[in-house]
């Protein structure tokens, strides 16, 4: 009932928001955009990353899952989904997914969530909610904040997840066209997740060619490693 109440009140709150400036000051392109920023910040700072499900869009969801296959087939000669045994995998009601490697772009991991047979919440560096545009994209498609307590909270409601494991750290790895380097033996996290949570069944994928999809730059390099490690912002600088 509570979450309700905070649902249907957000429209009402933004809209008295929107006009405030121009009751308190007349009509002016400033008071205009004053009161939409106003308005905005009322999604912005609802907290939504934590509660799974809250902001979820099925119509928008679907367009971009269906935007996302056009750009990948017109990117790439061939994407493929494969399962090793998709028939054990769409028994089990819960899961966890693991995937490696992040990639600068991180092109195949959102394709194998949205395809993913349970209901399942995709995980976001917690940097990614604090960007109007991308909060915003994220929260309509189900992807929730990767702290441990909104992980477990949607494990309990019966949710799935998927990890990208390395995040920011592996979109900073160097470039190499011979062979990959994942983050992976410091990344245990969702390993005593899925114990927890009551032994929720952990499924290894990987996405062969992410990381030669581009050739990074290492210009200020120790600079961005920087910024990833203590804001947790990933920047990659592809070359190509």
């Amino acid at each position: 009932m509570e979450s309700r109440v905070v649902v249907y009140s957000q429209p009402l709150l933004a809209l008295a928001l929107s006009v405030l400036p121009l009751v308190v000051r007349g009509f002016g392109i400033w008071q205009i955009l004053l009161g939409l920023l106003l308005a905005y910040s009322v999604y912005f700072f609802d907290s939504a990353q934590y509660e799974p499900g809250r902001r979820y869009h099925p119509r928008i969801y679907n367009w971009i899952r269906n935007a996302d296959a056009r750009m990948l087939s017109g990117y790439f000669q061939k994407v493929s989904l494969t399962y090793e045994d998709f028939e054990a995998v769409e028994k089990q009601p819960q899961v966890i997914y693991s995937i490696q490697p992040h990639g600068v772009m991180s092109y195949c991991p959102p394709m194998l969530f949205m395809n993913a047979p349970q209901k399942t919440c995709g995980l976001g560096a917690s940097i990614c909610f604090k960007f109007p545009i991308m909060r915003e994209m994220y929260l309509w498609m189900g992807i929730i904040d990767a702290g441990r307590r909104t992980c477990m909270k949607a494990l309990k409601e019966g949710y799935s997840l998927s990890i990208v494991l390395g995040g920011t750290k592996e979109q900073l790895i160097p470039y190499s066209p011979t062979h990959d380097t994942i983050v992976c033996k410091s990344r245990r996290g969702f390993i005593y997740l899925a114990r927890d949570a009551g032994k929720i069944p952990i499924i290894p994928c990987y996405c062969f060619g992410e990381q030669i999809a581009y050739e990074t730059s290492n210009f200020m390099l120790p600079f961005r490693q920087w910024l990833q490690h203590n804001l947790g912002m990933g920047l990659p600088l592809p070359k190509s």
